[in-house]
């Protein structure tokens, strides 16, 4: 007999399971997971306003469920400057982000920054908000024009590969990985099968800058810097410089303000789009690795929720607890008065009360002793 096969469920399917739990869960009559729980409260004591709220429970349709993101990509950030190791990025001061009611303080950044240091400027001023930037930065480095012994510096790090054939760089691509350690910058084939092209990546996003390209070989020779074209001899073209992206991401709408044009799409005010579960497409590696980030996002939010049910459980069970406590010691007074001896309290009762009437008799006996003697006297 072969063995049964099970295939994965199809994402679709999966959305639709998520989208099912989402909008069929509910308690006492009141749907869960749909977004449209918020704002109840629980009687928890016994006279008014003795209560505990619920202000919402996270929509977890697939729809509802992803990331707020907004890519800074600007006329600087993700280009390449022609003729300078400096990107030309203004310096900021008063930058700020924005997250649902909160507003981080005044983020500022020195000019020419990379993107690497504008990330870690917003992170230190919006971290506390739910904000992550994260810095990228990678460049395509190729269609050399003419074999021969390659100089340039990489991030103020010499490098010299003797290049024999230009659709090979193997020699260039181990140049620059060698100084990788203090260049920040690293070096691979775009293509494995196609060796003409190298895709220089950083593990920041800092910039990748290049200065004094040069070959040996006679004539004015050429290189293909990310598409921009960098020409030996002259310095206005022989240098360049790669500036990064920096991504924001945030569970919660986000909006950054007092932007500038070179570093995000916009100058002024510049908002996040939602990528939502739902939307998301896996036919293709960009598109794969968009879907974890999102499907990492919506788990956070996720396990954010479930942080934020625990504690209000919490809450309920101390109550539970206390009322529990409460229901005890009114048992016990109870049952101390109903389990008391009626025929010893009565006989006790009893002897009390002879007691005081022989009391009361022997003090009368006493009171009419010396009216006795005073009428002897008379």
């Amino acid at each position: 007999m072969l063995p049964i096969r099970h295939e994965p469920f199809p994402l679709e399917s999966r959305l639709s399971q998520i989208d099912r739990i989402a909008n069929q869960t509910e308690f006492n009559g009141l749907k869960l997971l749909d977004g449209s729980f918020t704002s109840q409260a629980f009687q928890v004591g016994a006279n008014a306003g003795q209560t505990i709220s619920v202000n919402s429970i996270v929509d977890a349709r697939a729809a509802a469920l992803g990331r707020f993101s907004l890519v800074a990509d600007g006329t600087v950030t993700g280009n390449v400057v022609l003729g300078s190791t400096n990107n030309g990025i203004a310096a900021e001061a008063n930058l700020t982000v924005t997250v649902g009611s909160q507003t981080s303080g005044q983020i500022s950044y020195a000019a020419d920054a990379g993107a690497n240091a504008i990330a870690s400027a917003i992170n230190t001023a919006a971290g506390s908000l739910g904000v992550t930037a994260t810095a990228s930065n990678s460049a395509t480095l190729g269609s050399l024009s003419a074999a021969g012994v390659v100089s340039f510096s990489i991030n103020g790090q010499a490098i010299s590969a003797n290049v024999t054939d230009t659709s090979d760089l193997t020699a260039l691509a181990a140049a620059i990985n060698g100084v990788s350690s203090n260049s920040g910058v690293t070096a691979s084939f775009t293509n494995p099968s196609d060796k003409s092209q190298l895709t220089l990546s950083t593990t920041d996003g800092r910039n990748i800058a290049i200065s004094a390209f040069s070959v040996s070989t006679a004539g004015t020779q050429t290189i293909s810097f990310d598409g921009t074209t960098m020409t030996e001899g002259a310095a206005a073209t022989d240098t360049a410089v790669k500036t990064g992206t920096i991504e924001l991401v945030s569970a919660k709408q986000l909006t950054v303000s007092n932007a500038n044009a070179d570093v995000f799409p916009a100058a002024g005010t510049n908002s996040a789009s939602f990528d939502a579960v739902s939307l998301i497409d896996i036919s293709s590696a960009s598109g794969a690795d968009k879907a974890i980030k999102i499907v990492d996002q919506a788990l956070s939010a996720i396990n954010s929720a479930r942080a934020d049910m625990g504690a209000v459980q919490n809450r309920f069970m101390s109550v539970i607890a206390s009322l529990q406590t409460t229901s005890e010691n009114l048992s016990a007074s109870r049952s101390r008065i109903r389990d008391t001896d009626f025929a010893k309290e009565t006989a006790e009762l009893t002897r009390t009360q002879i007691l005081v009437q022989a009391g009361t008799a022997m003090l009368a006996q006493a009171n009419q002793a010396p009216q006795n003697v005073l009428s002897l006297l008379r």
